[in-house]
């Protein structure tokens, strides 16, 4: 239920400052054994902090949706590299086909030396259900997953590949002052006062 809420964009999120050089750090232990021992997994971070206003446990599970596709297509062995950079987009970025908002954006970039793909299934990739893996080996969901999460996110993806050649995902997501929205977040507590609620349960077990 929470990946289908995800992909439709529906997921309710818990929106606060994050570092994600710091998301990064804390999930590559895990990923390094998700991608298993013939995969060489590594990380080139910015030197500065990249902030923006996410949901922690939804930033990692994009990353943990990319990897098992990117293990999938280097089955001889390979790189995963997880970087990112500070980068500023103007209202025209016209690679996006789409408007985009100009400022400061954070660029995950999620690159393998896989196999790649052509542009018939590249154009295809985050449709739900679609899949080029054999019958029971994926549902089809991750990718359209790691979309939703984004766009919720008001970010962009980017994917760039080719066969043989490997496949880069770059996932942007607008950049914000830590100090600042900790601050306001911090105002905002404090204005919230209850105690005059009514709260409705909906139960559907009789039991």
């Amino acid at each position: 239920t929470q990946s289908l809420l995800a992909f439709s964009r529906k997921q309710i999120l818990n929106i606060e400052p994050v570092n994600v050089n710091g998301i990064i750090e804390d999930i590559t232990t895990l990923l390094s054994r998700i991608m298993g021992e013939h995969i060489d997994v590594s990380t080139e971070l910015s030197t500065s902090p990249l902030c923006v206003l996410a949901d922690k446990g939804q930033l990692e599970q994009v990353l943990m949706n990319l990897a098992p596709n990117s293990r999938d297509v280097m089955p001889e062995g390979g790189s995963f590299v997880i970087s990112t950079e500070m980068i500023e987009l103007d209202d025209s970025y016209a690679e996006f086909g789409e408007y985009v908002q100009s400022g400061k954006y954070v660029a995950i970039s999620v690159t393998d030396t896989g196999c790649g793909m052509d542009e018939e299934t590249r154009q295809k990739i985050f449709e739900p259900f679609f899949t080029t893996k054999d019958a029971g080996r994926g549902t089809g969901l991750g990718l359209a997953i790691v979309y939703g999460i984004i766009k919720q996110h008001k970010g962009l993806i980017e994917v760039i590949s080719s066969r043989a050649r490997g496949t880069t995902f770059r996932l942007l997501l607008p950049m914000v002052d830590e100090r600042a929205e900790i601050r306001e977040s911090a105002a905002r507590a404090r204005m919230a006062e209850g105690g005059s609620e009514t709260i409705l349960l909906a139960e559907d077990n009789d039991a």
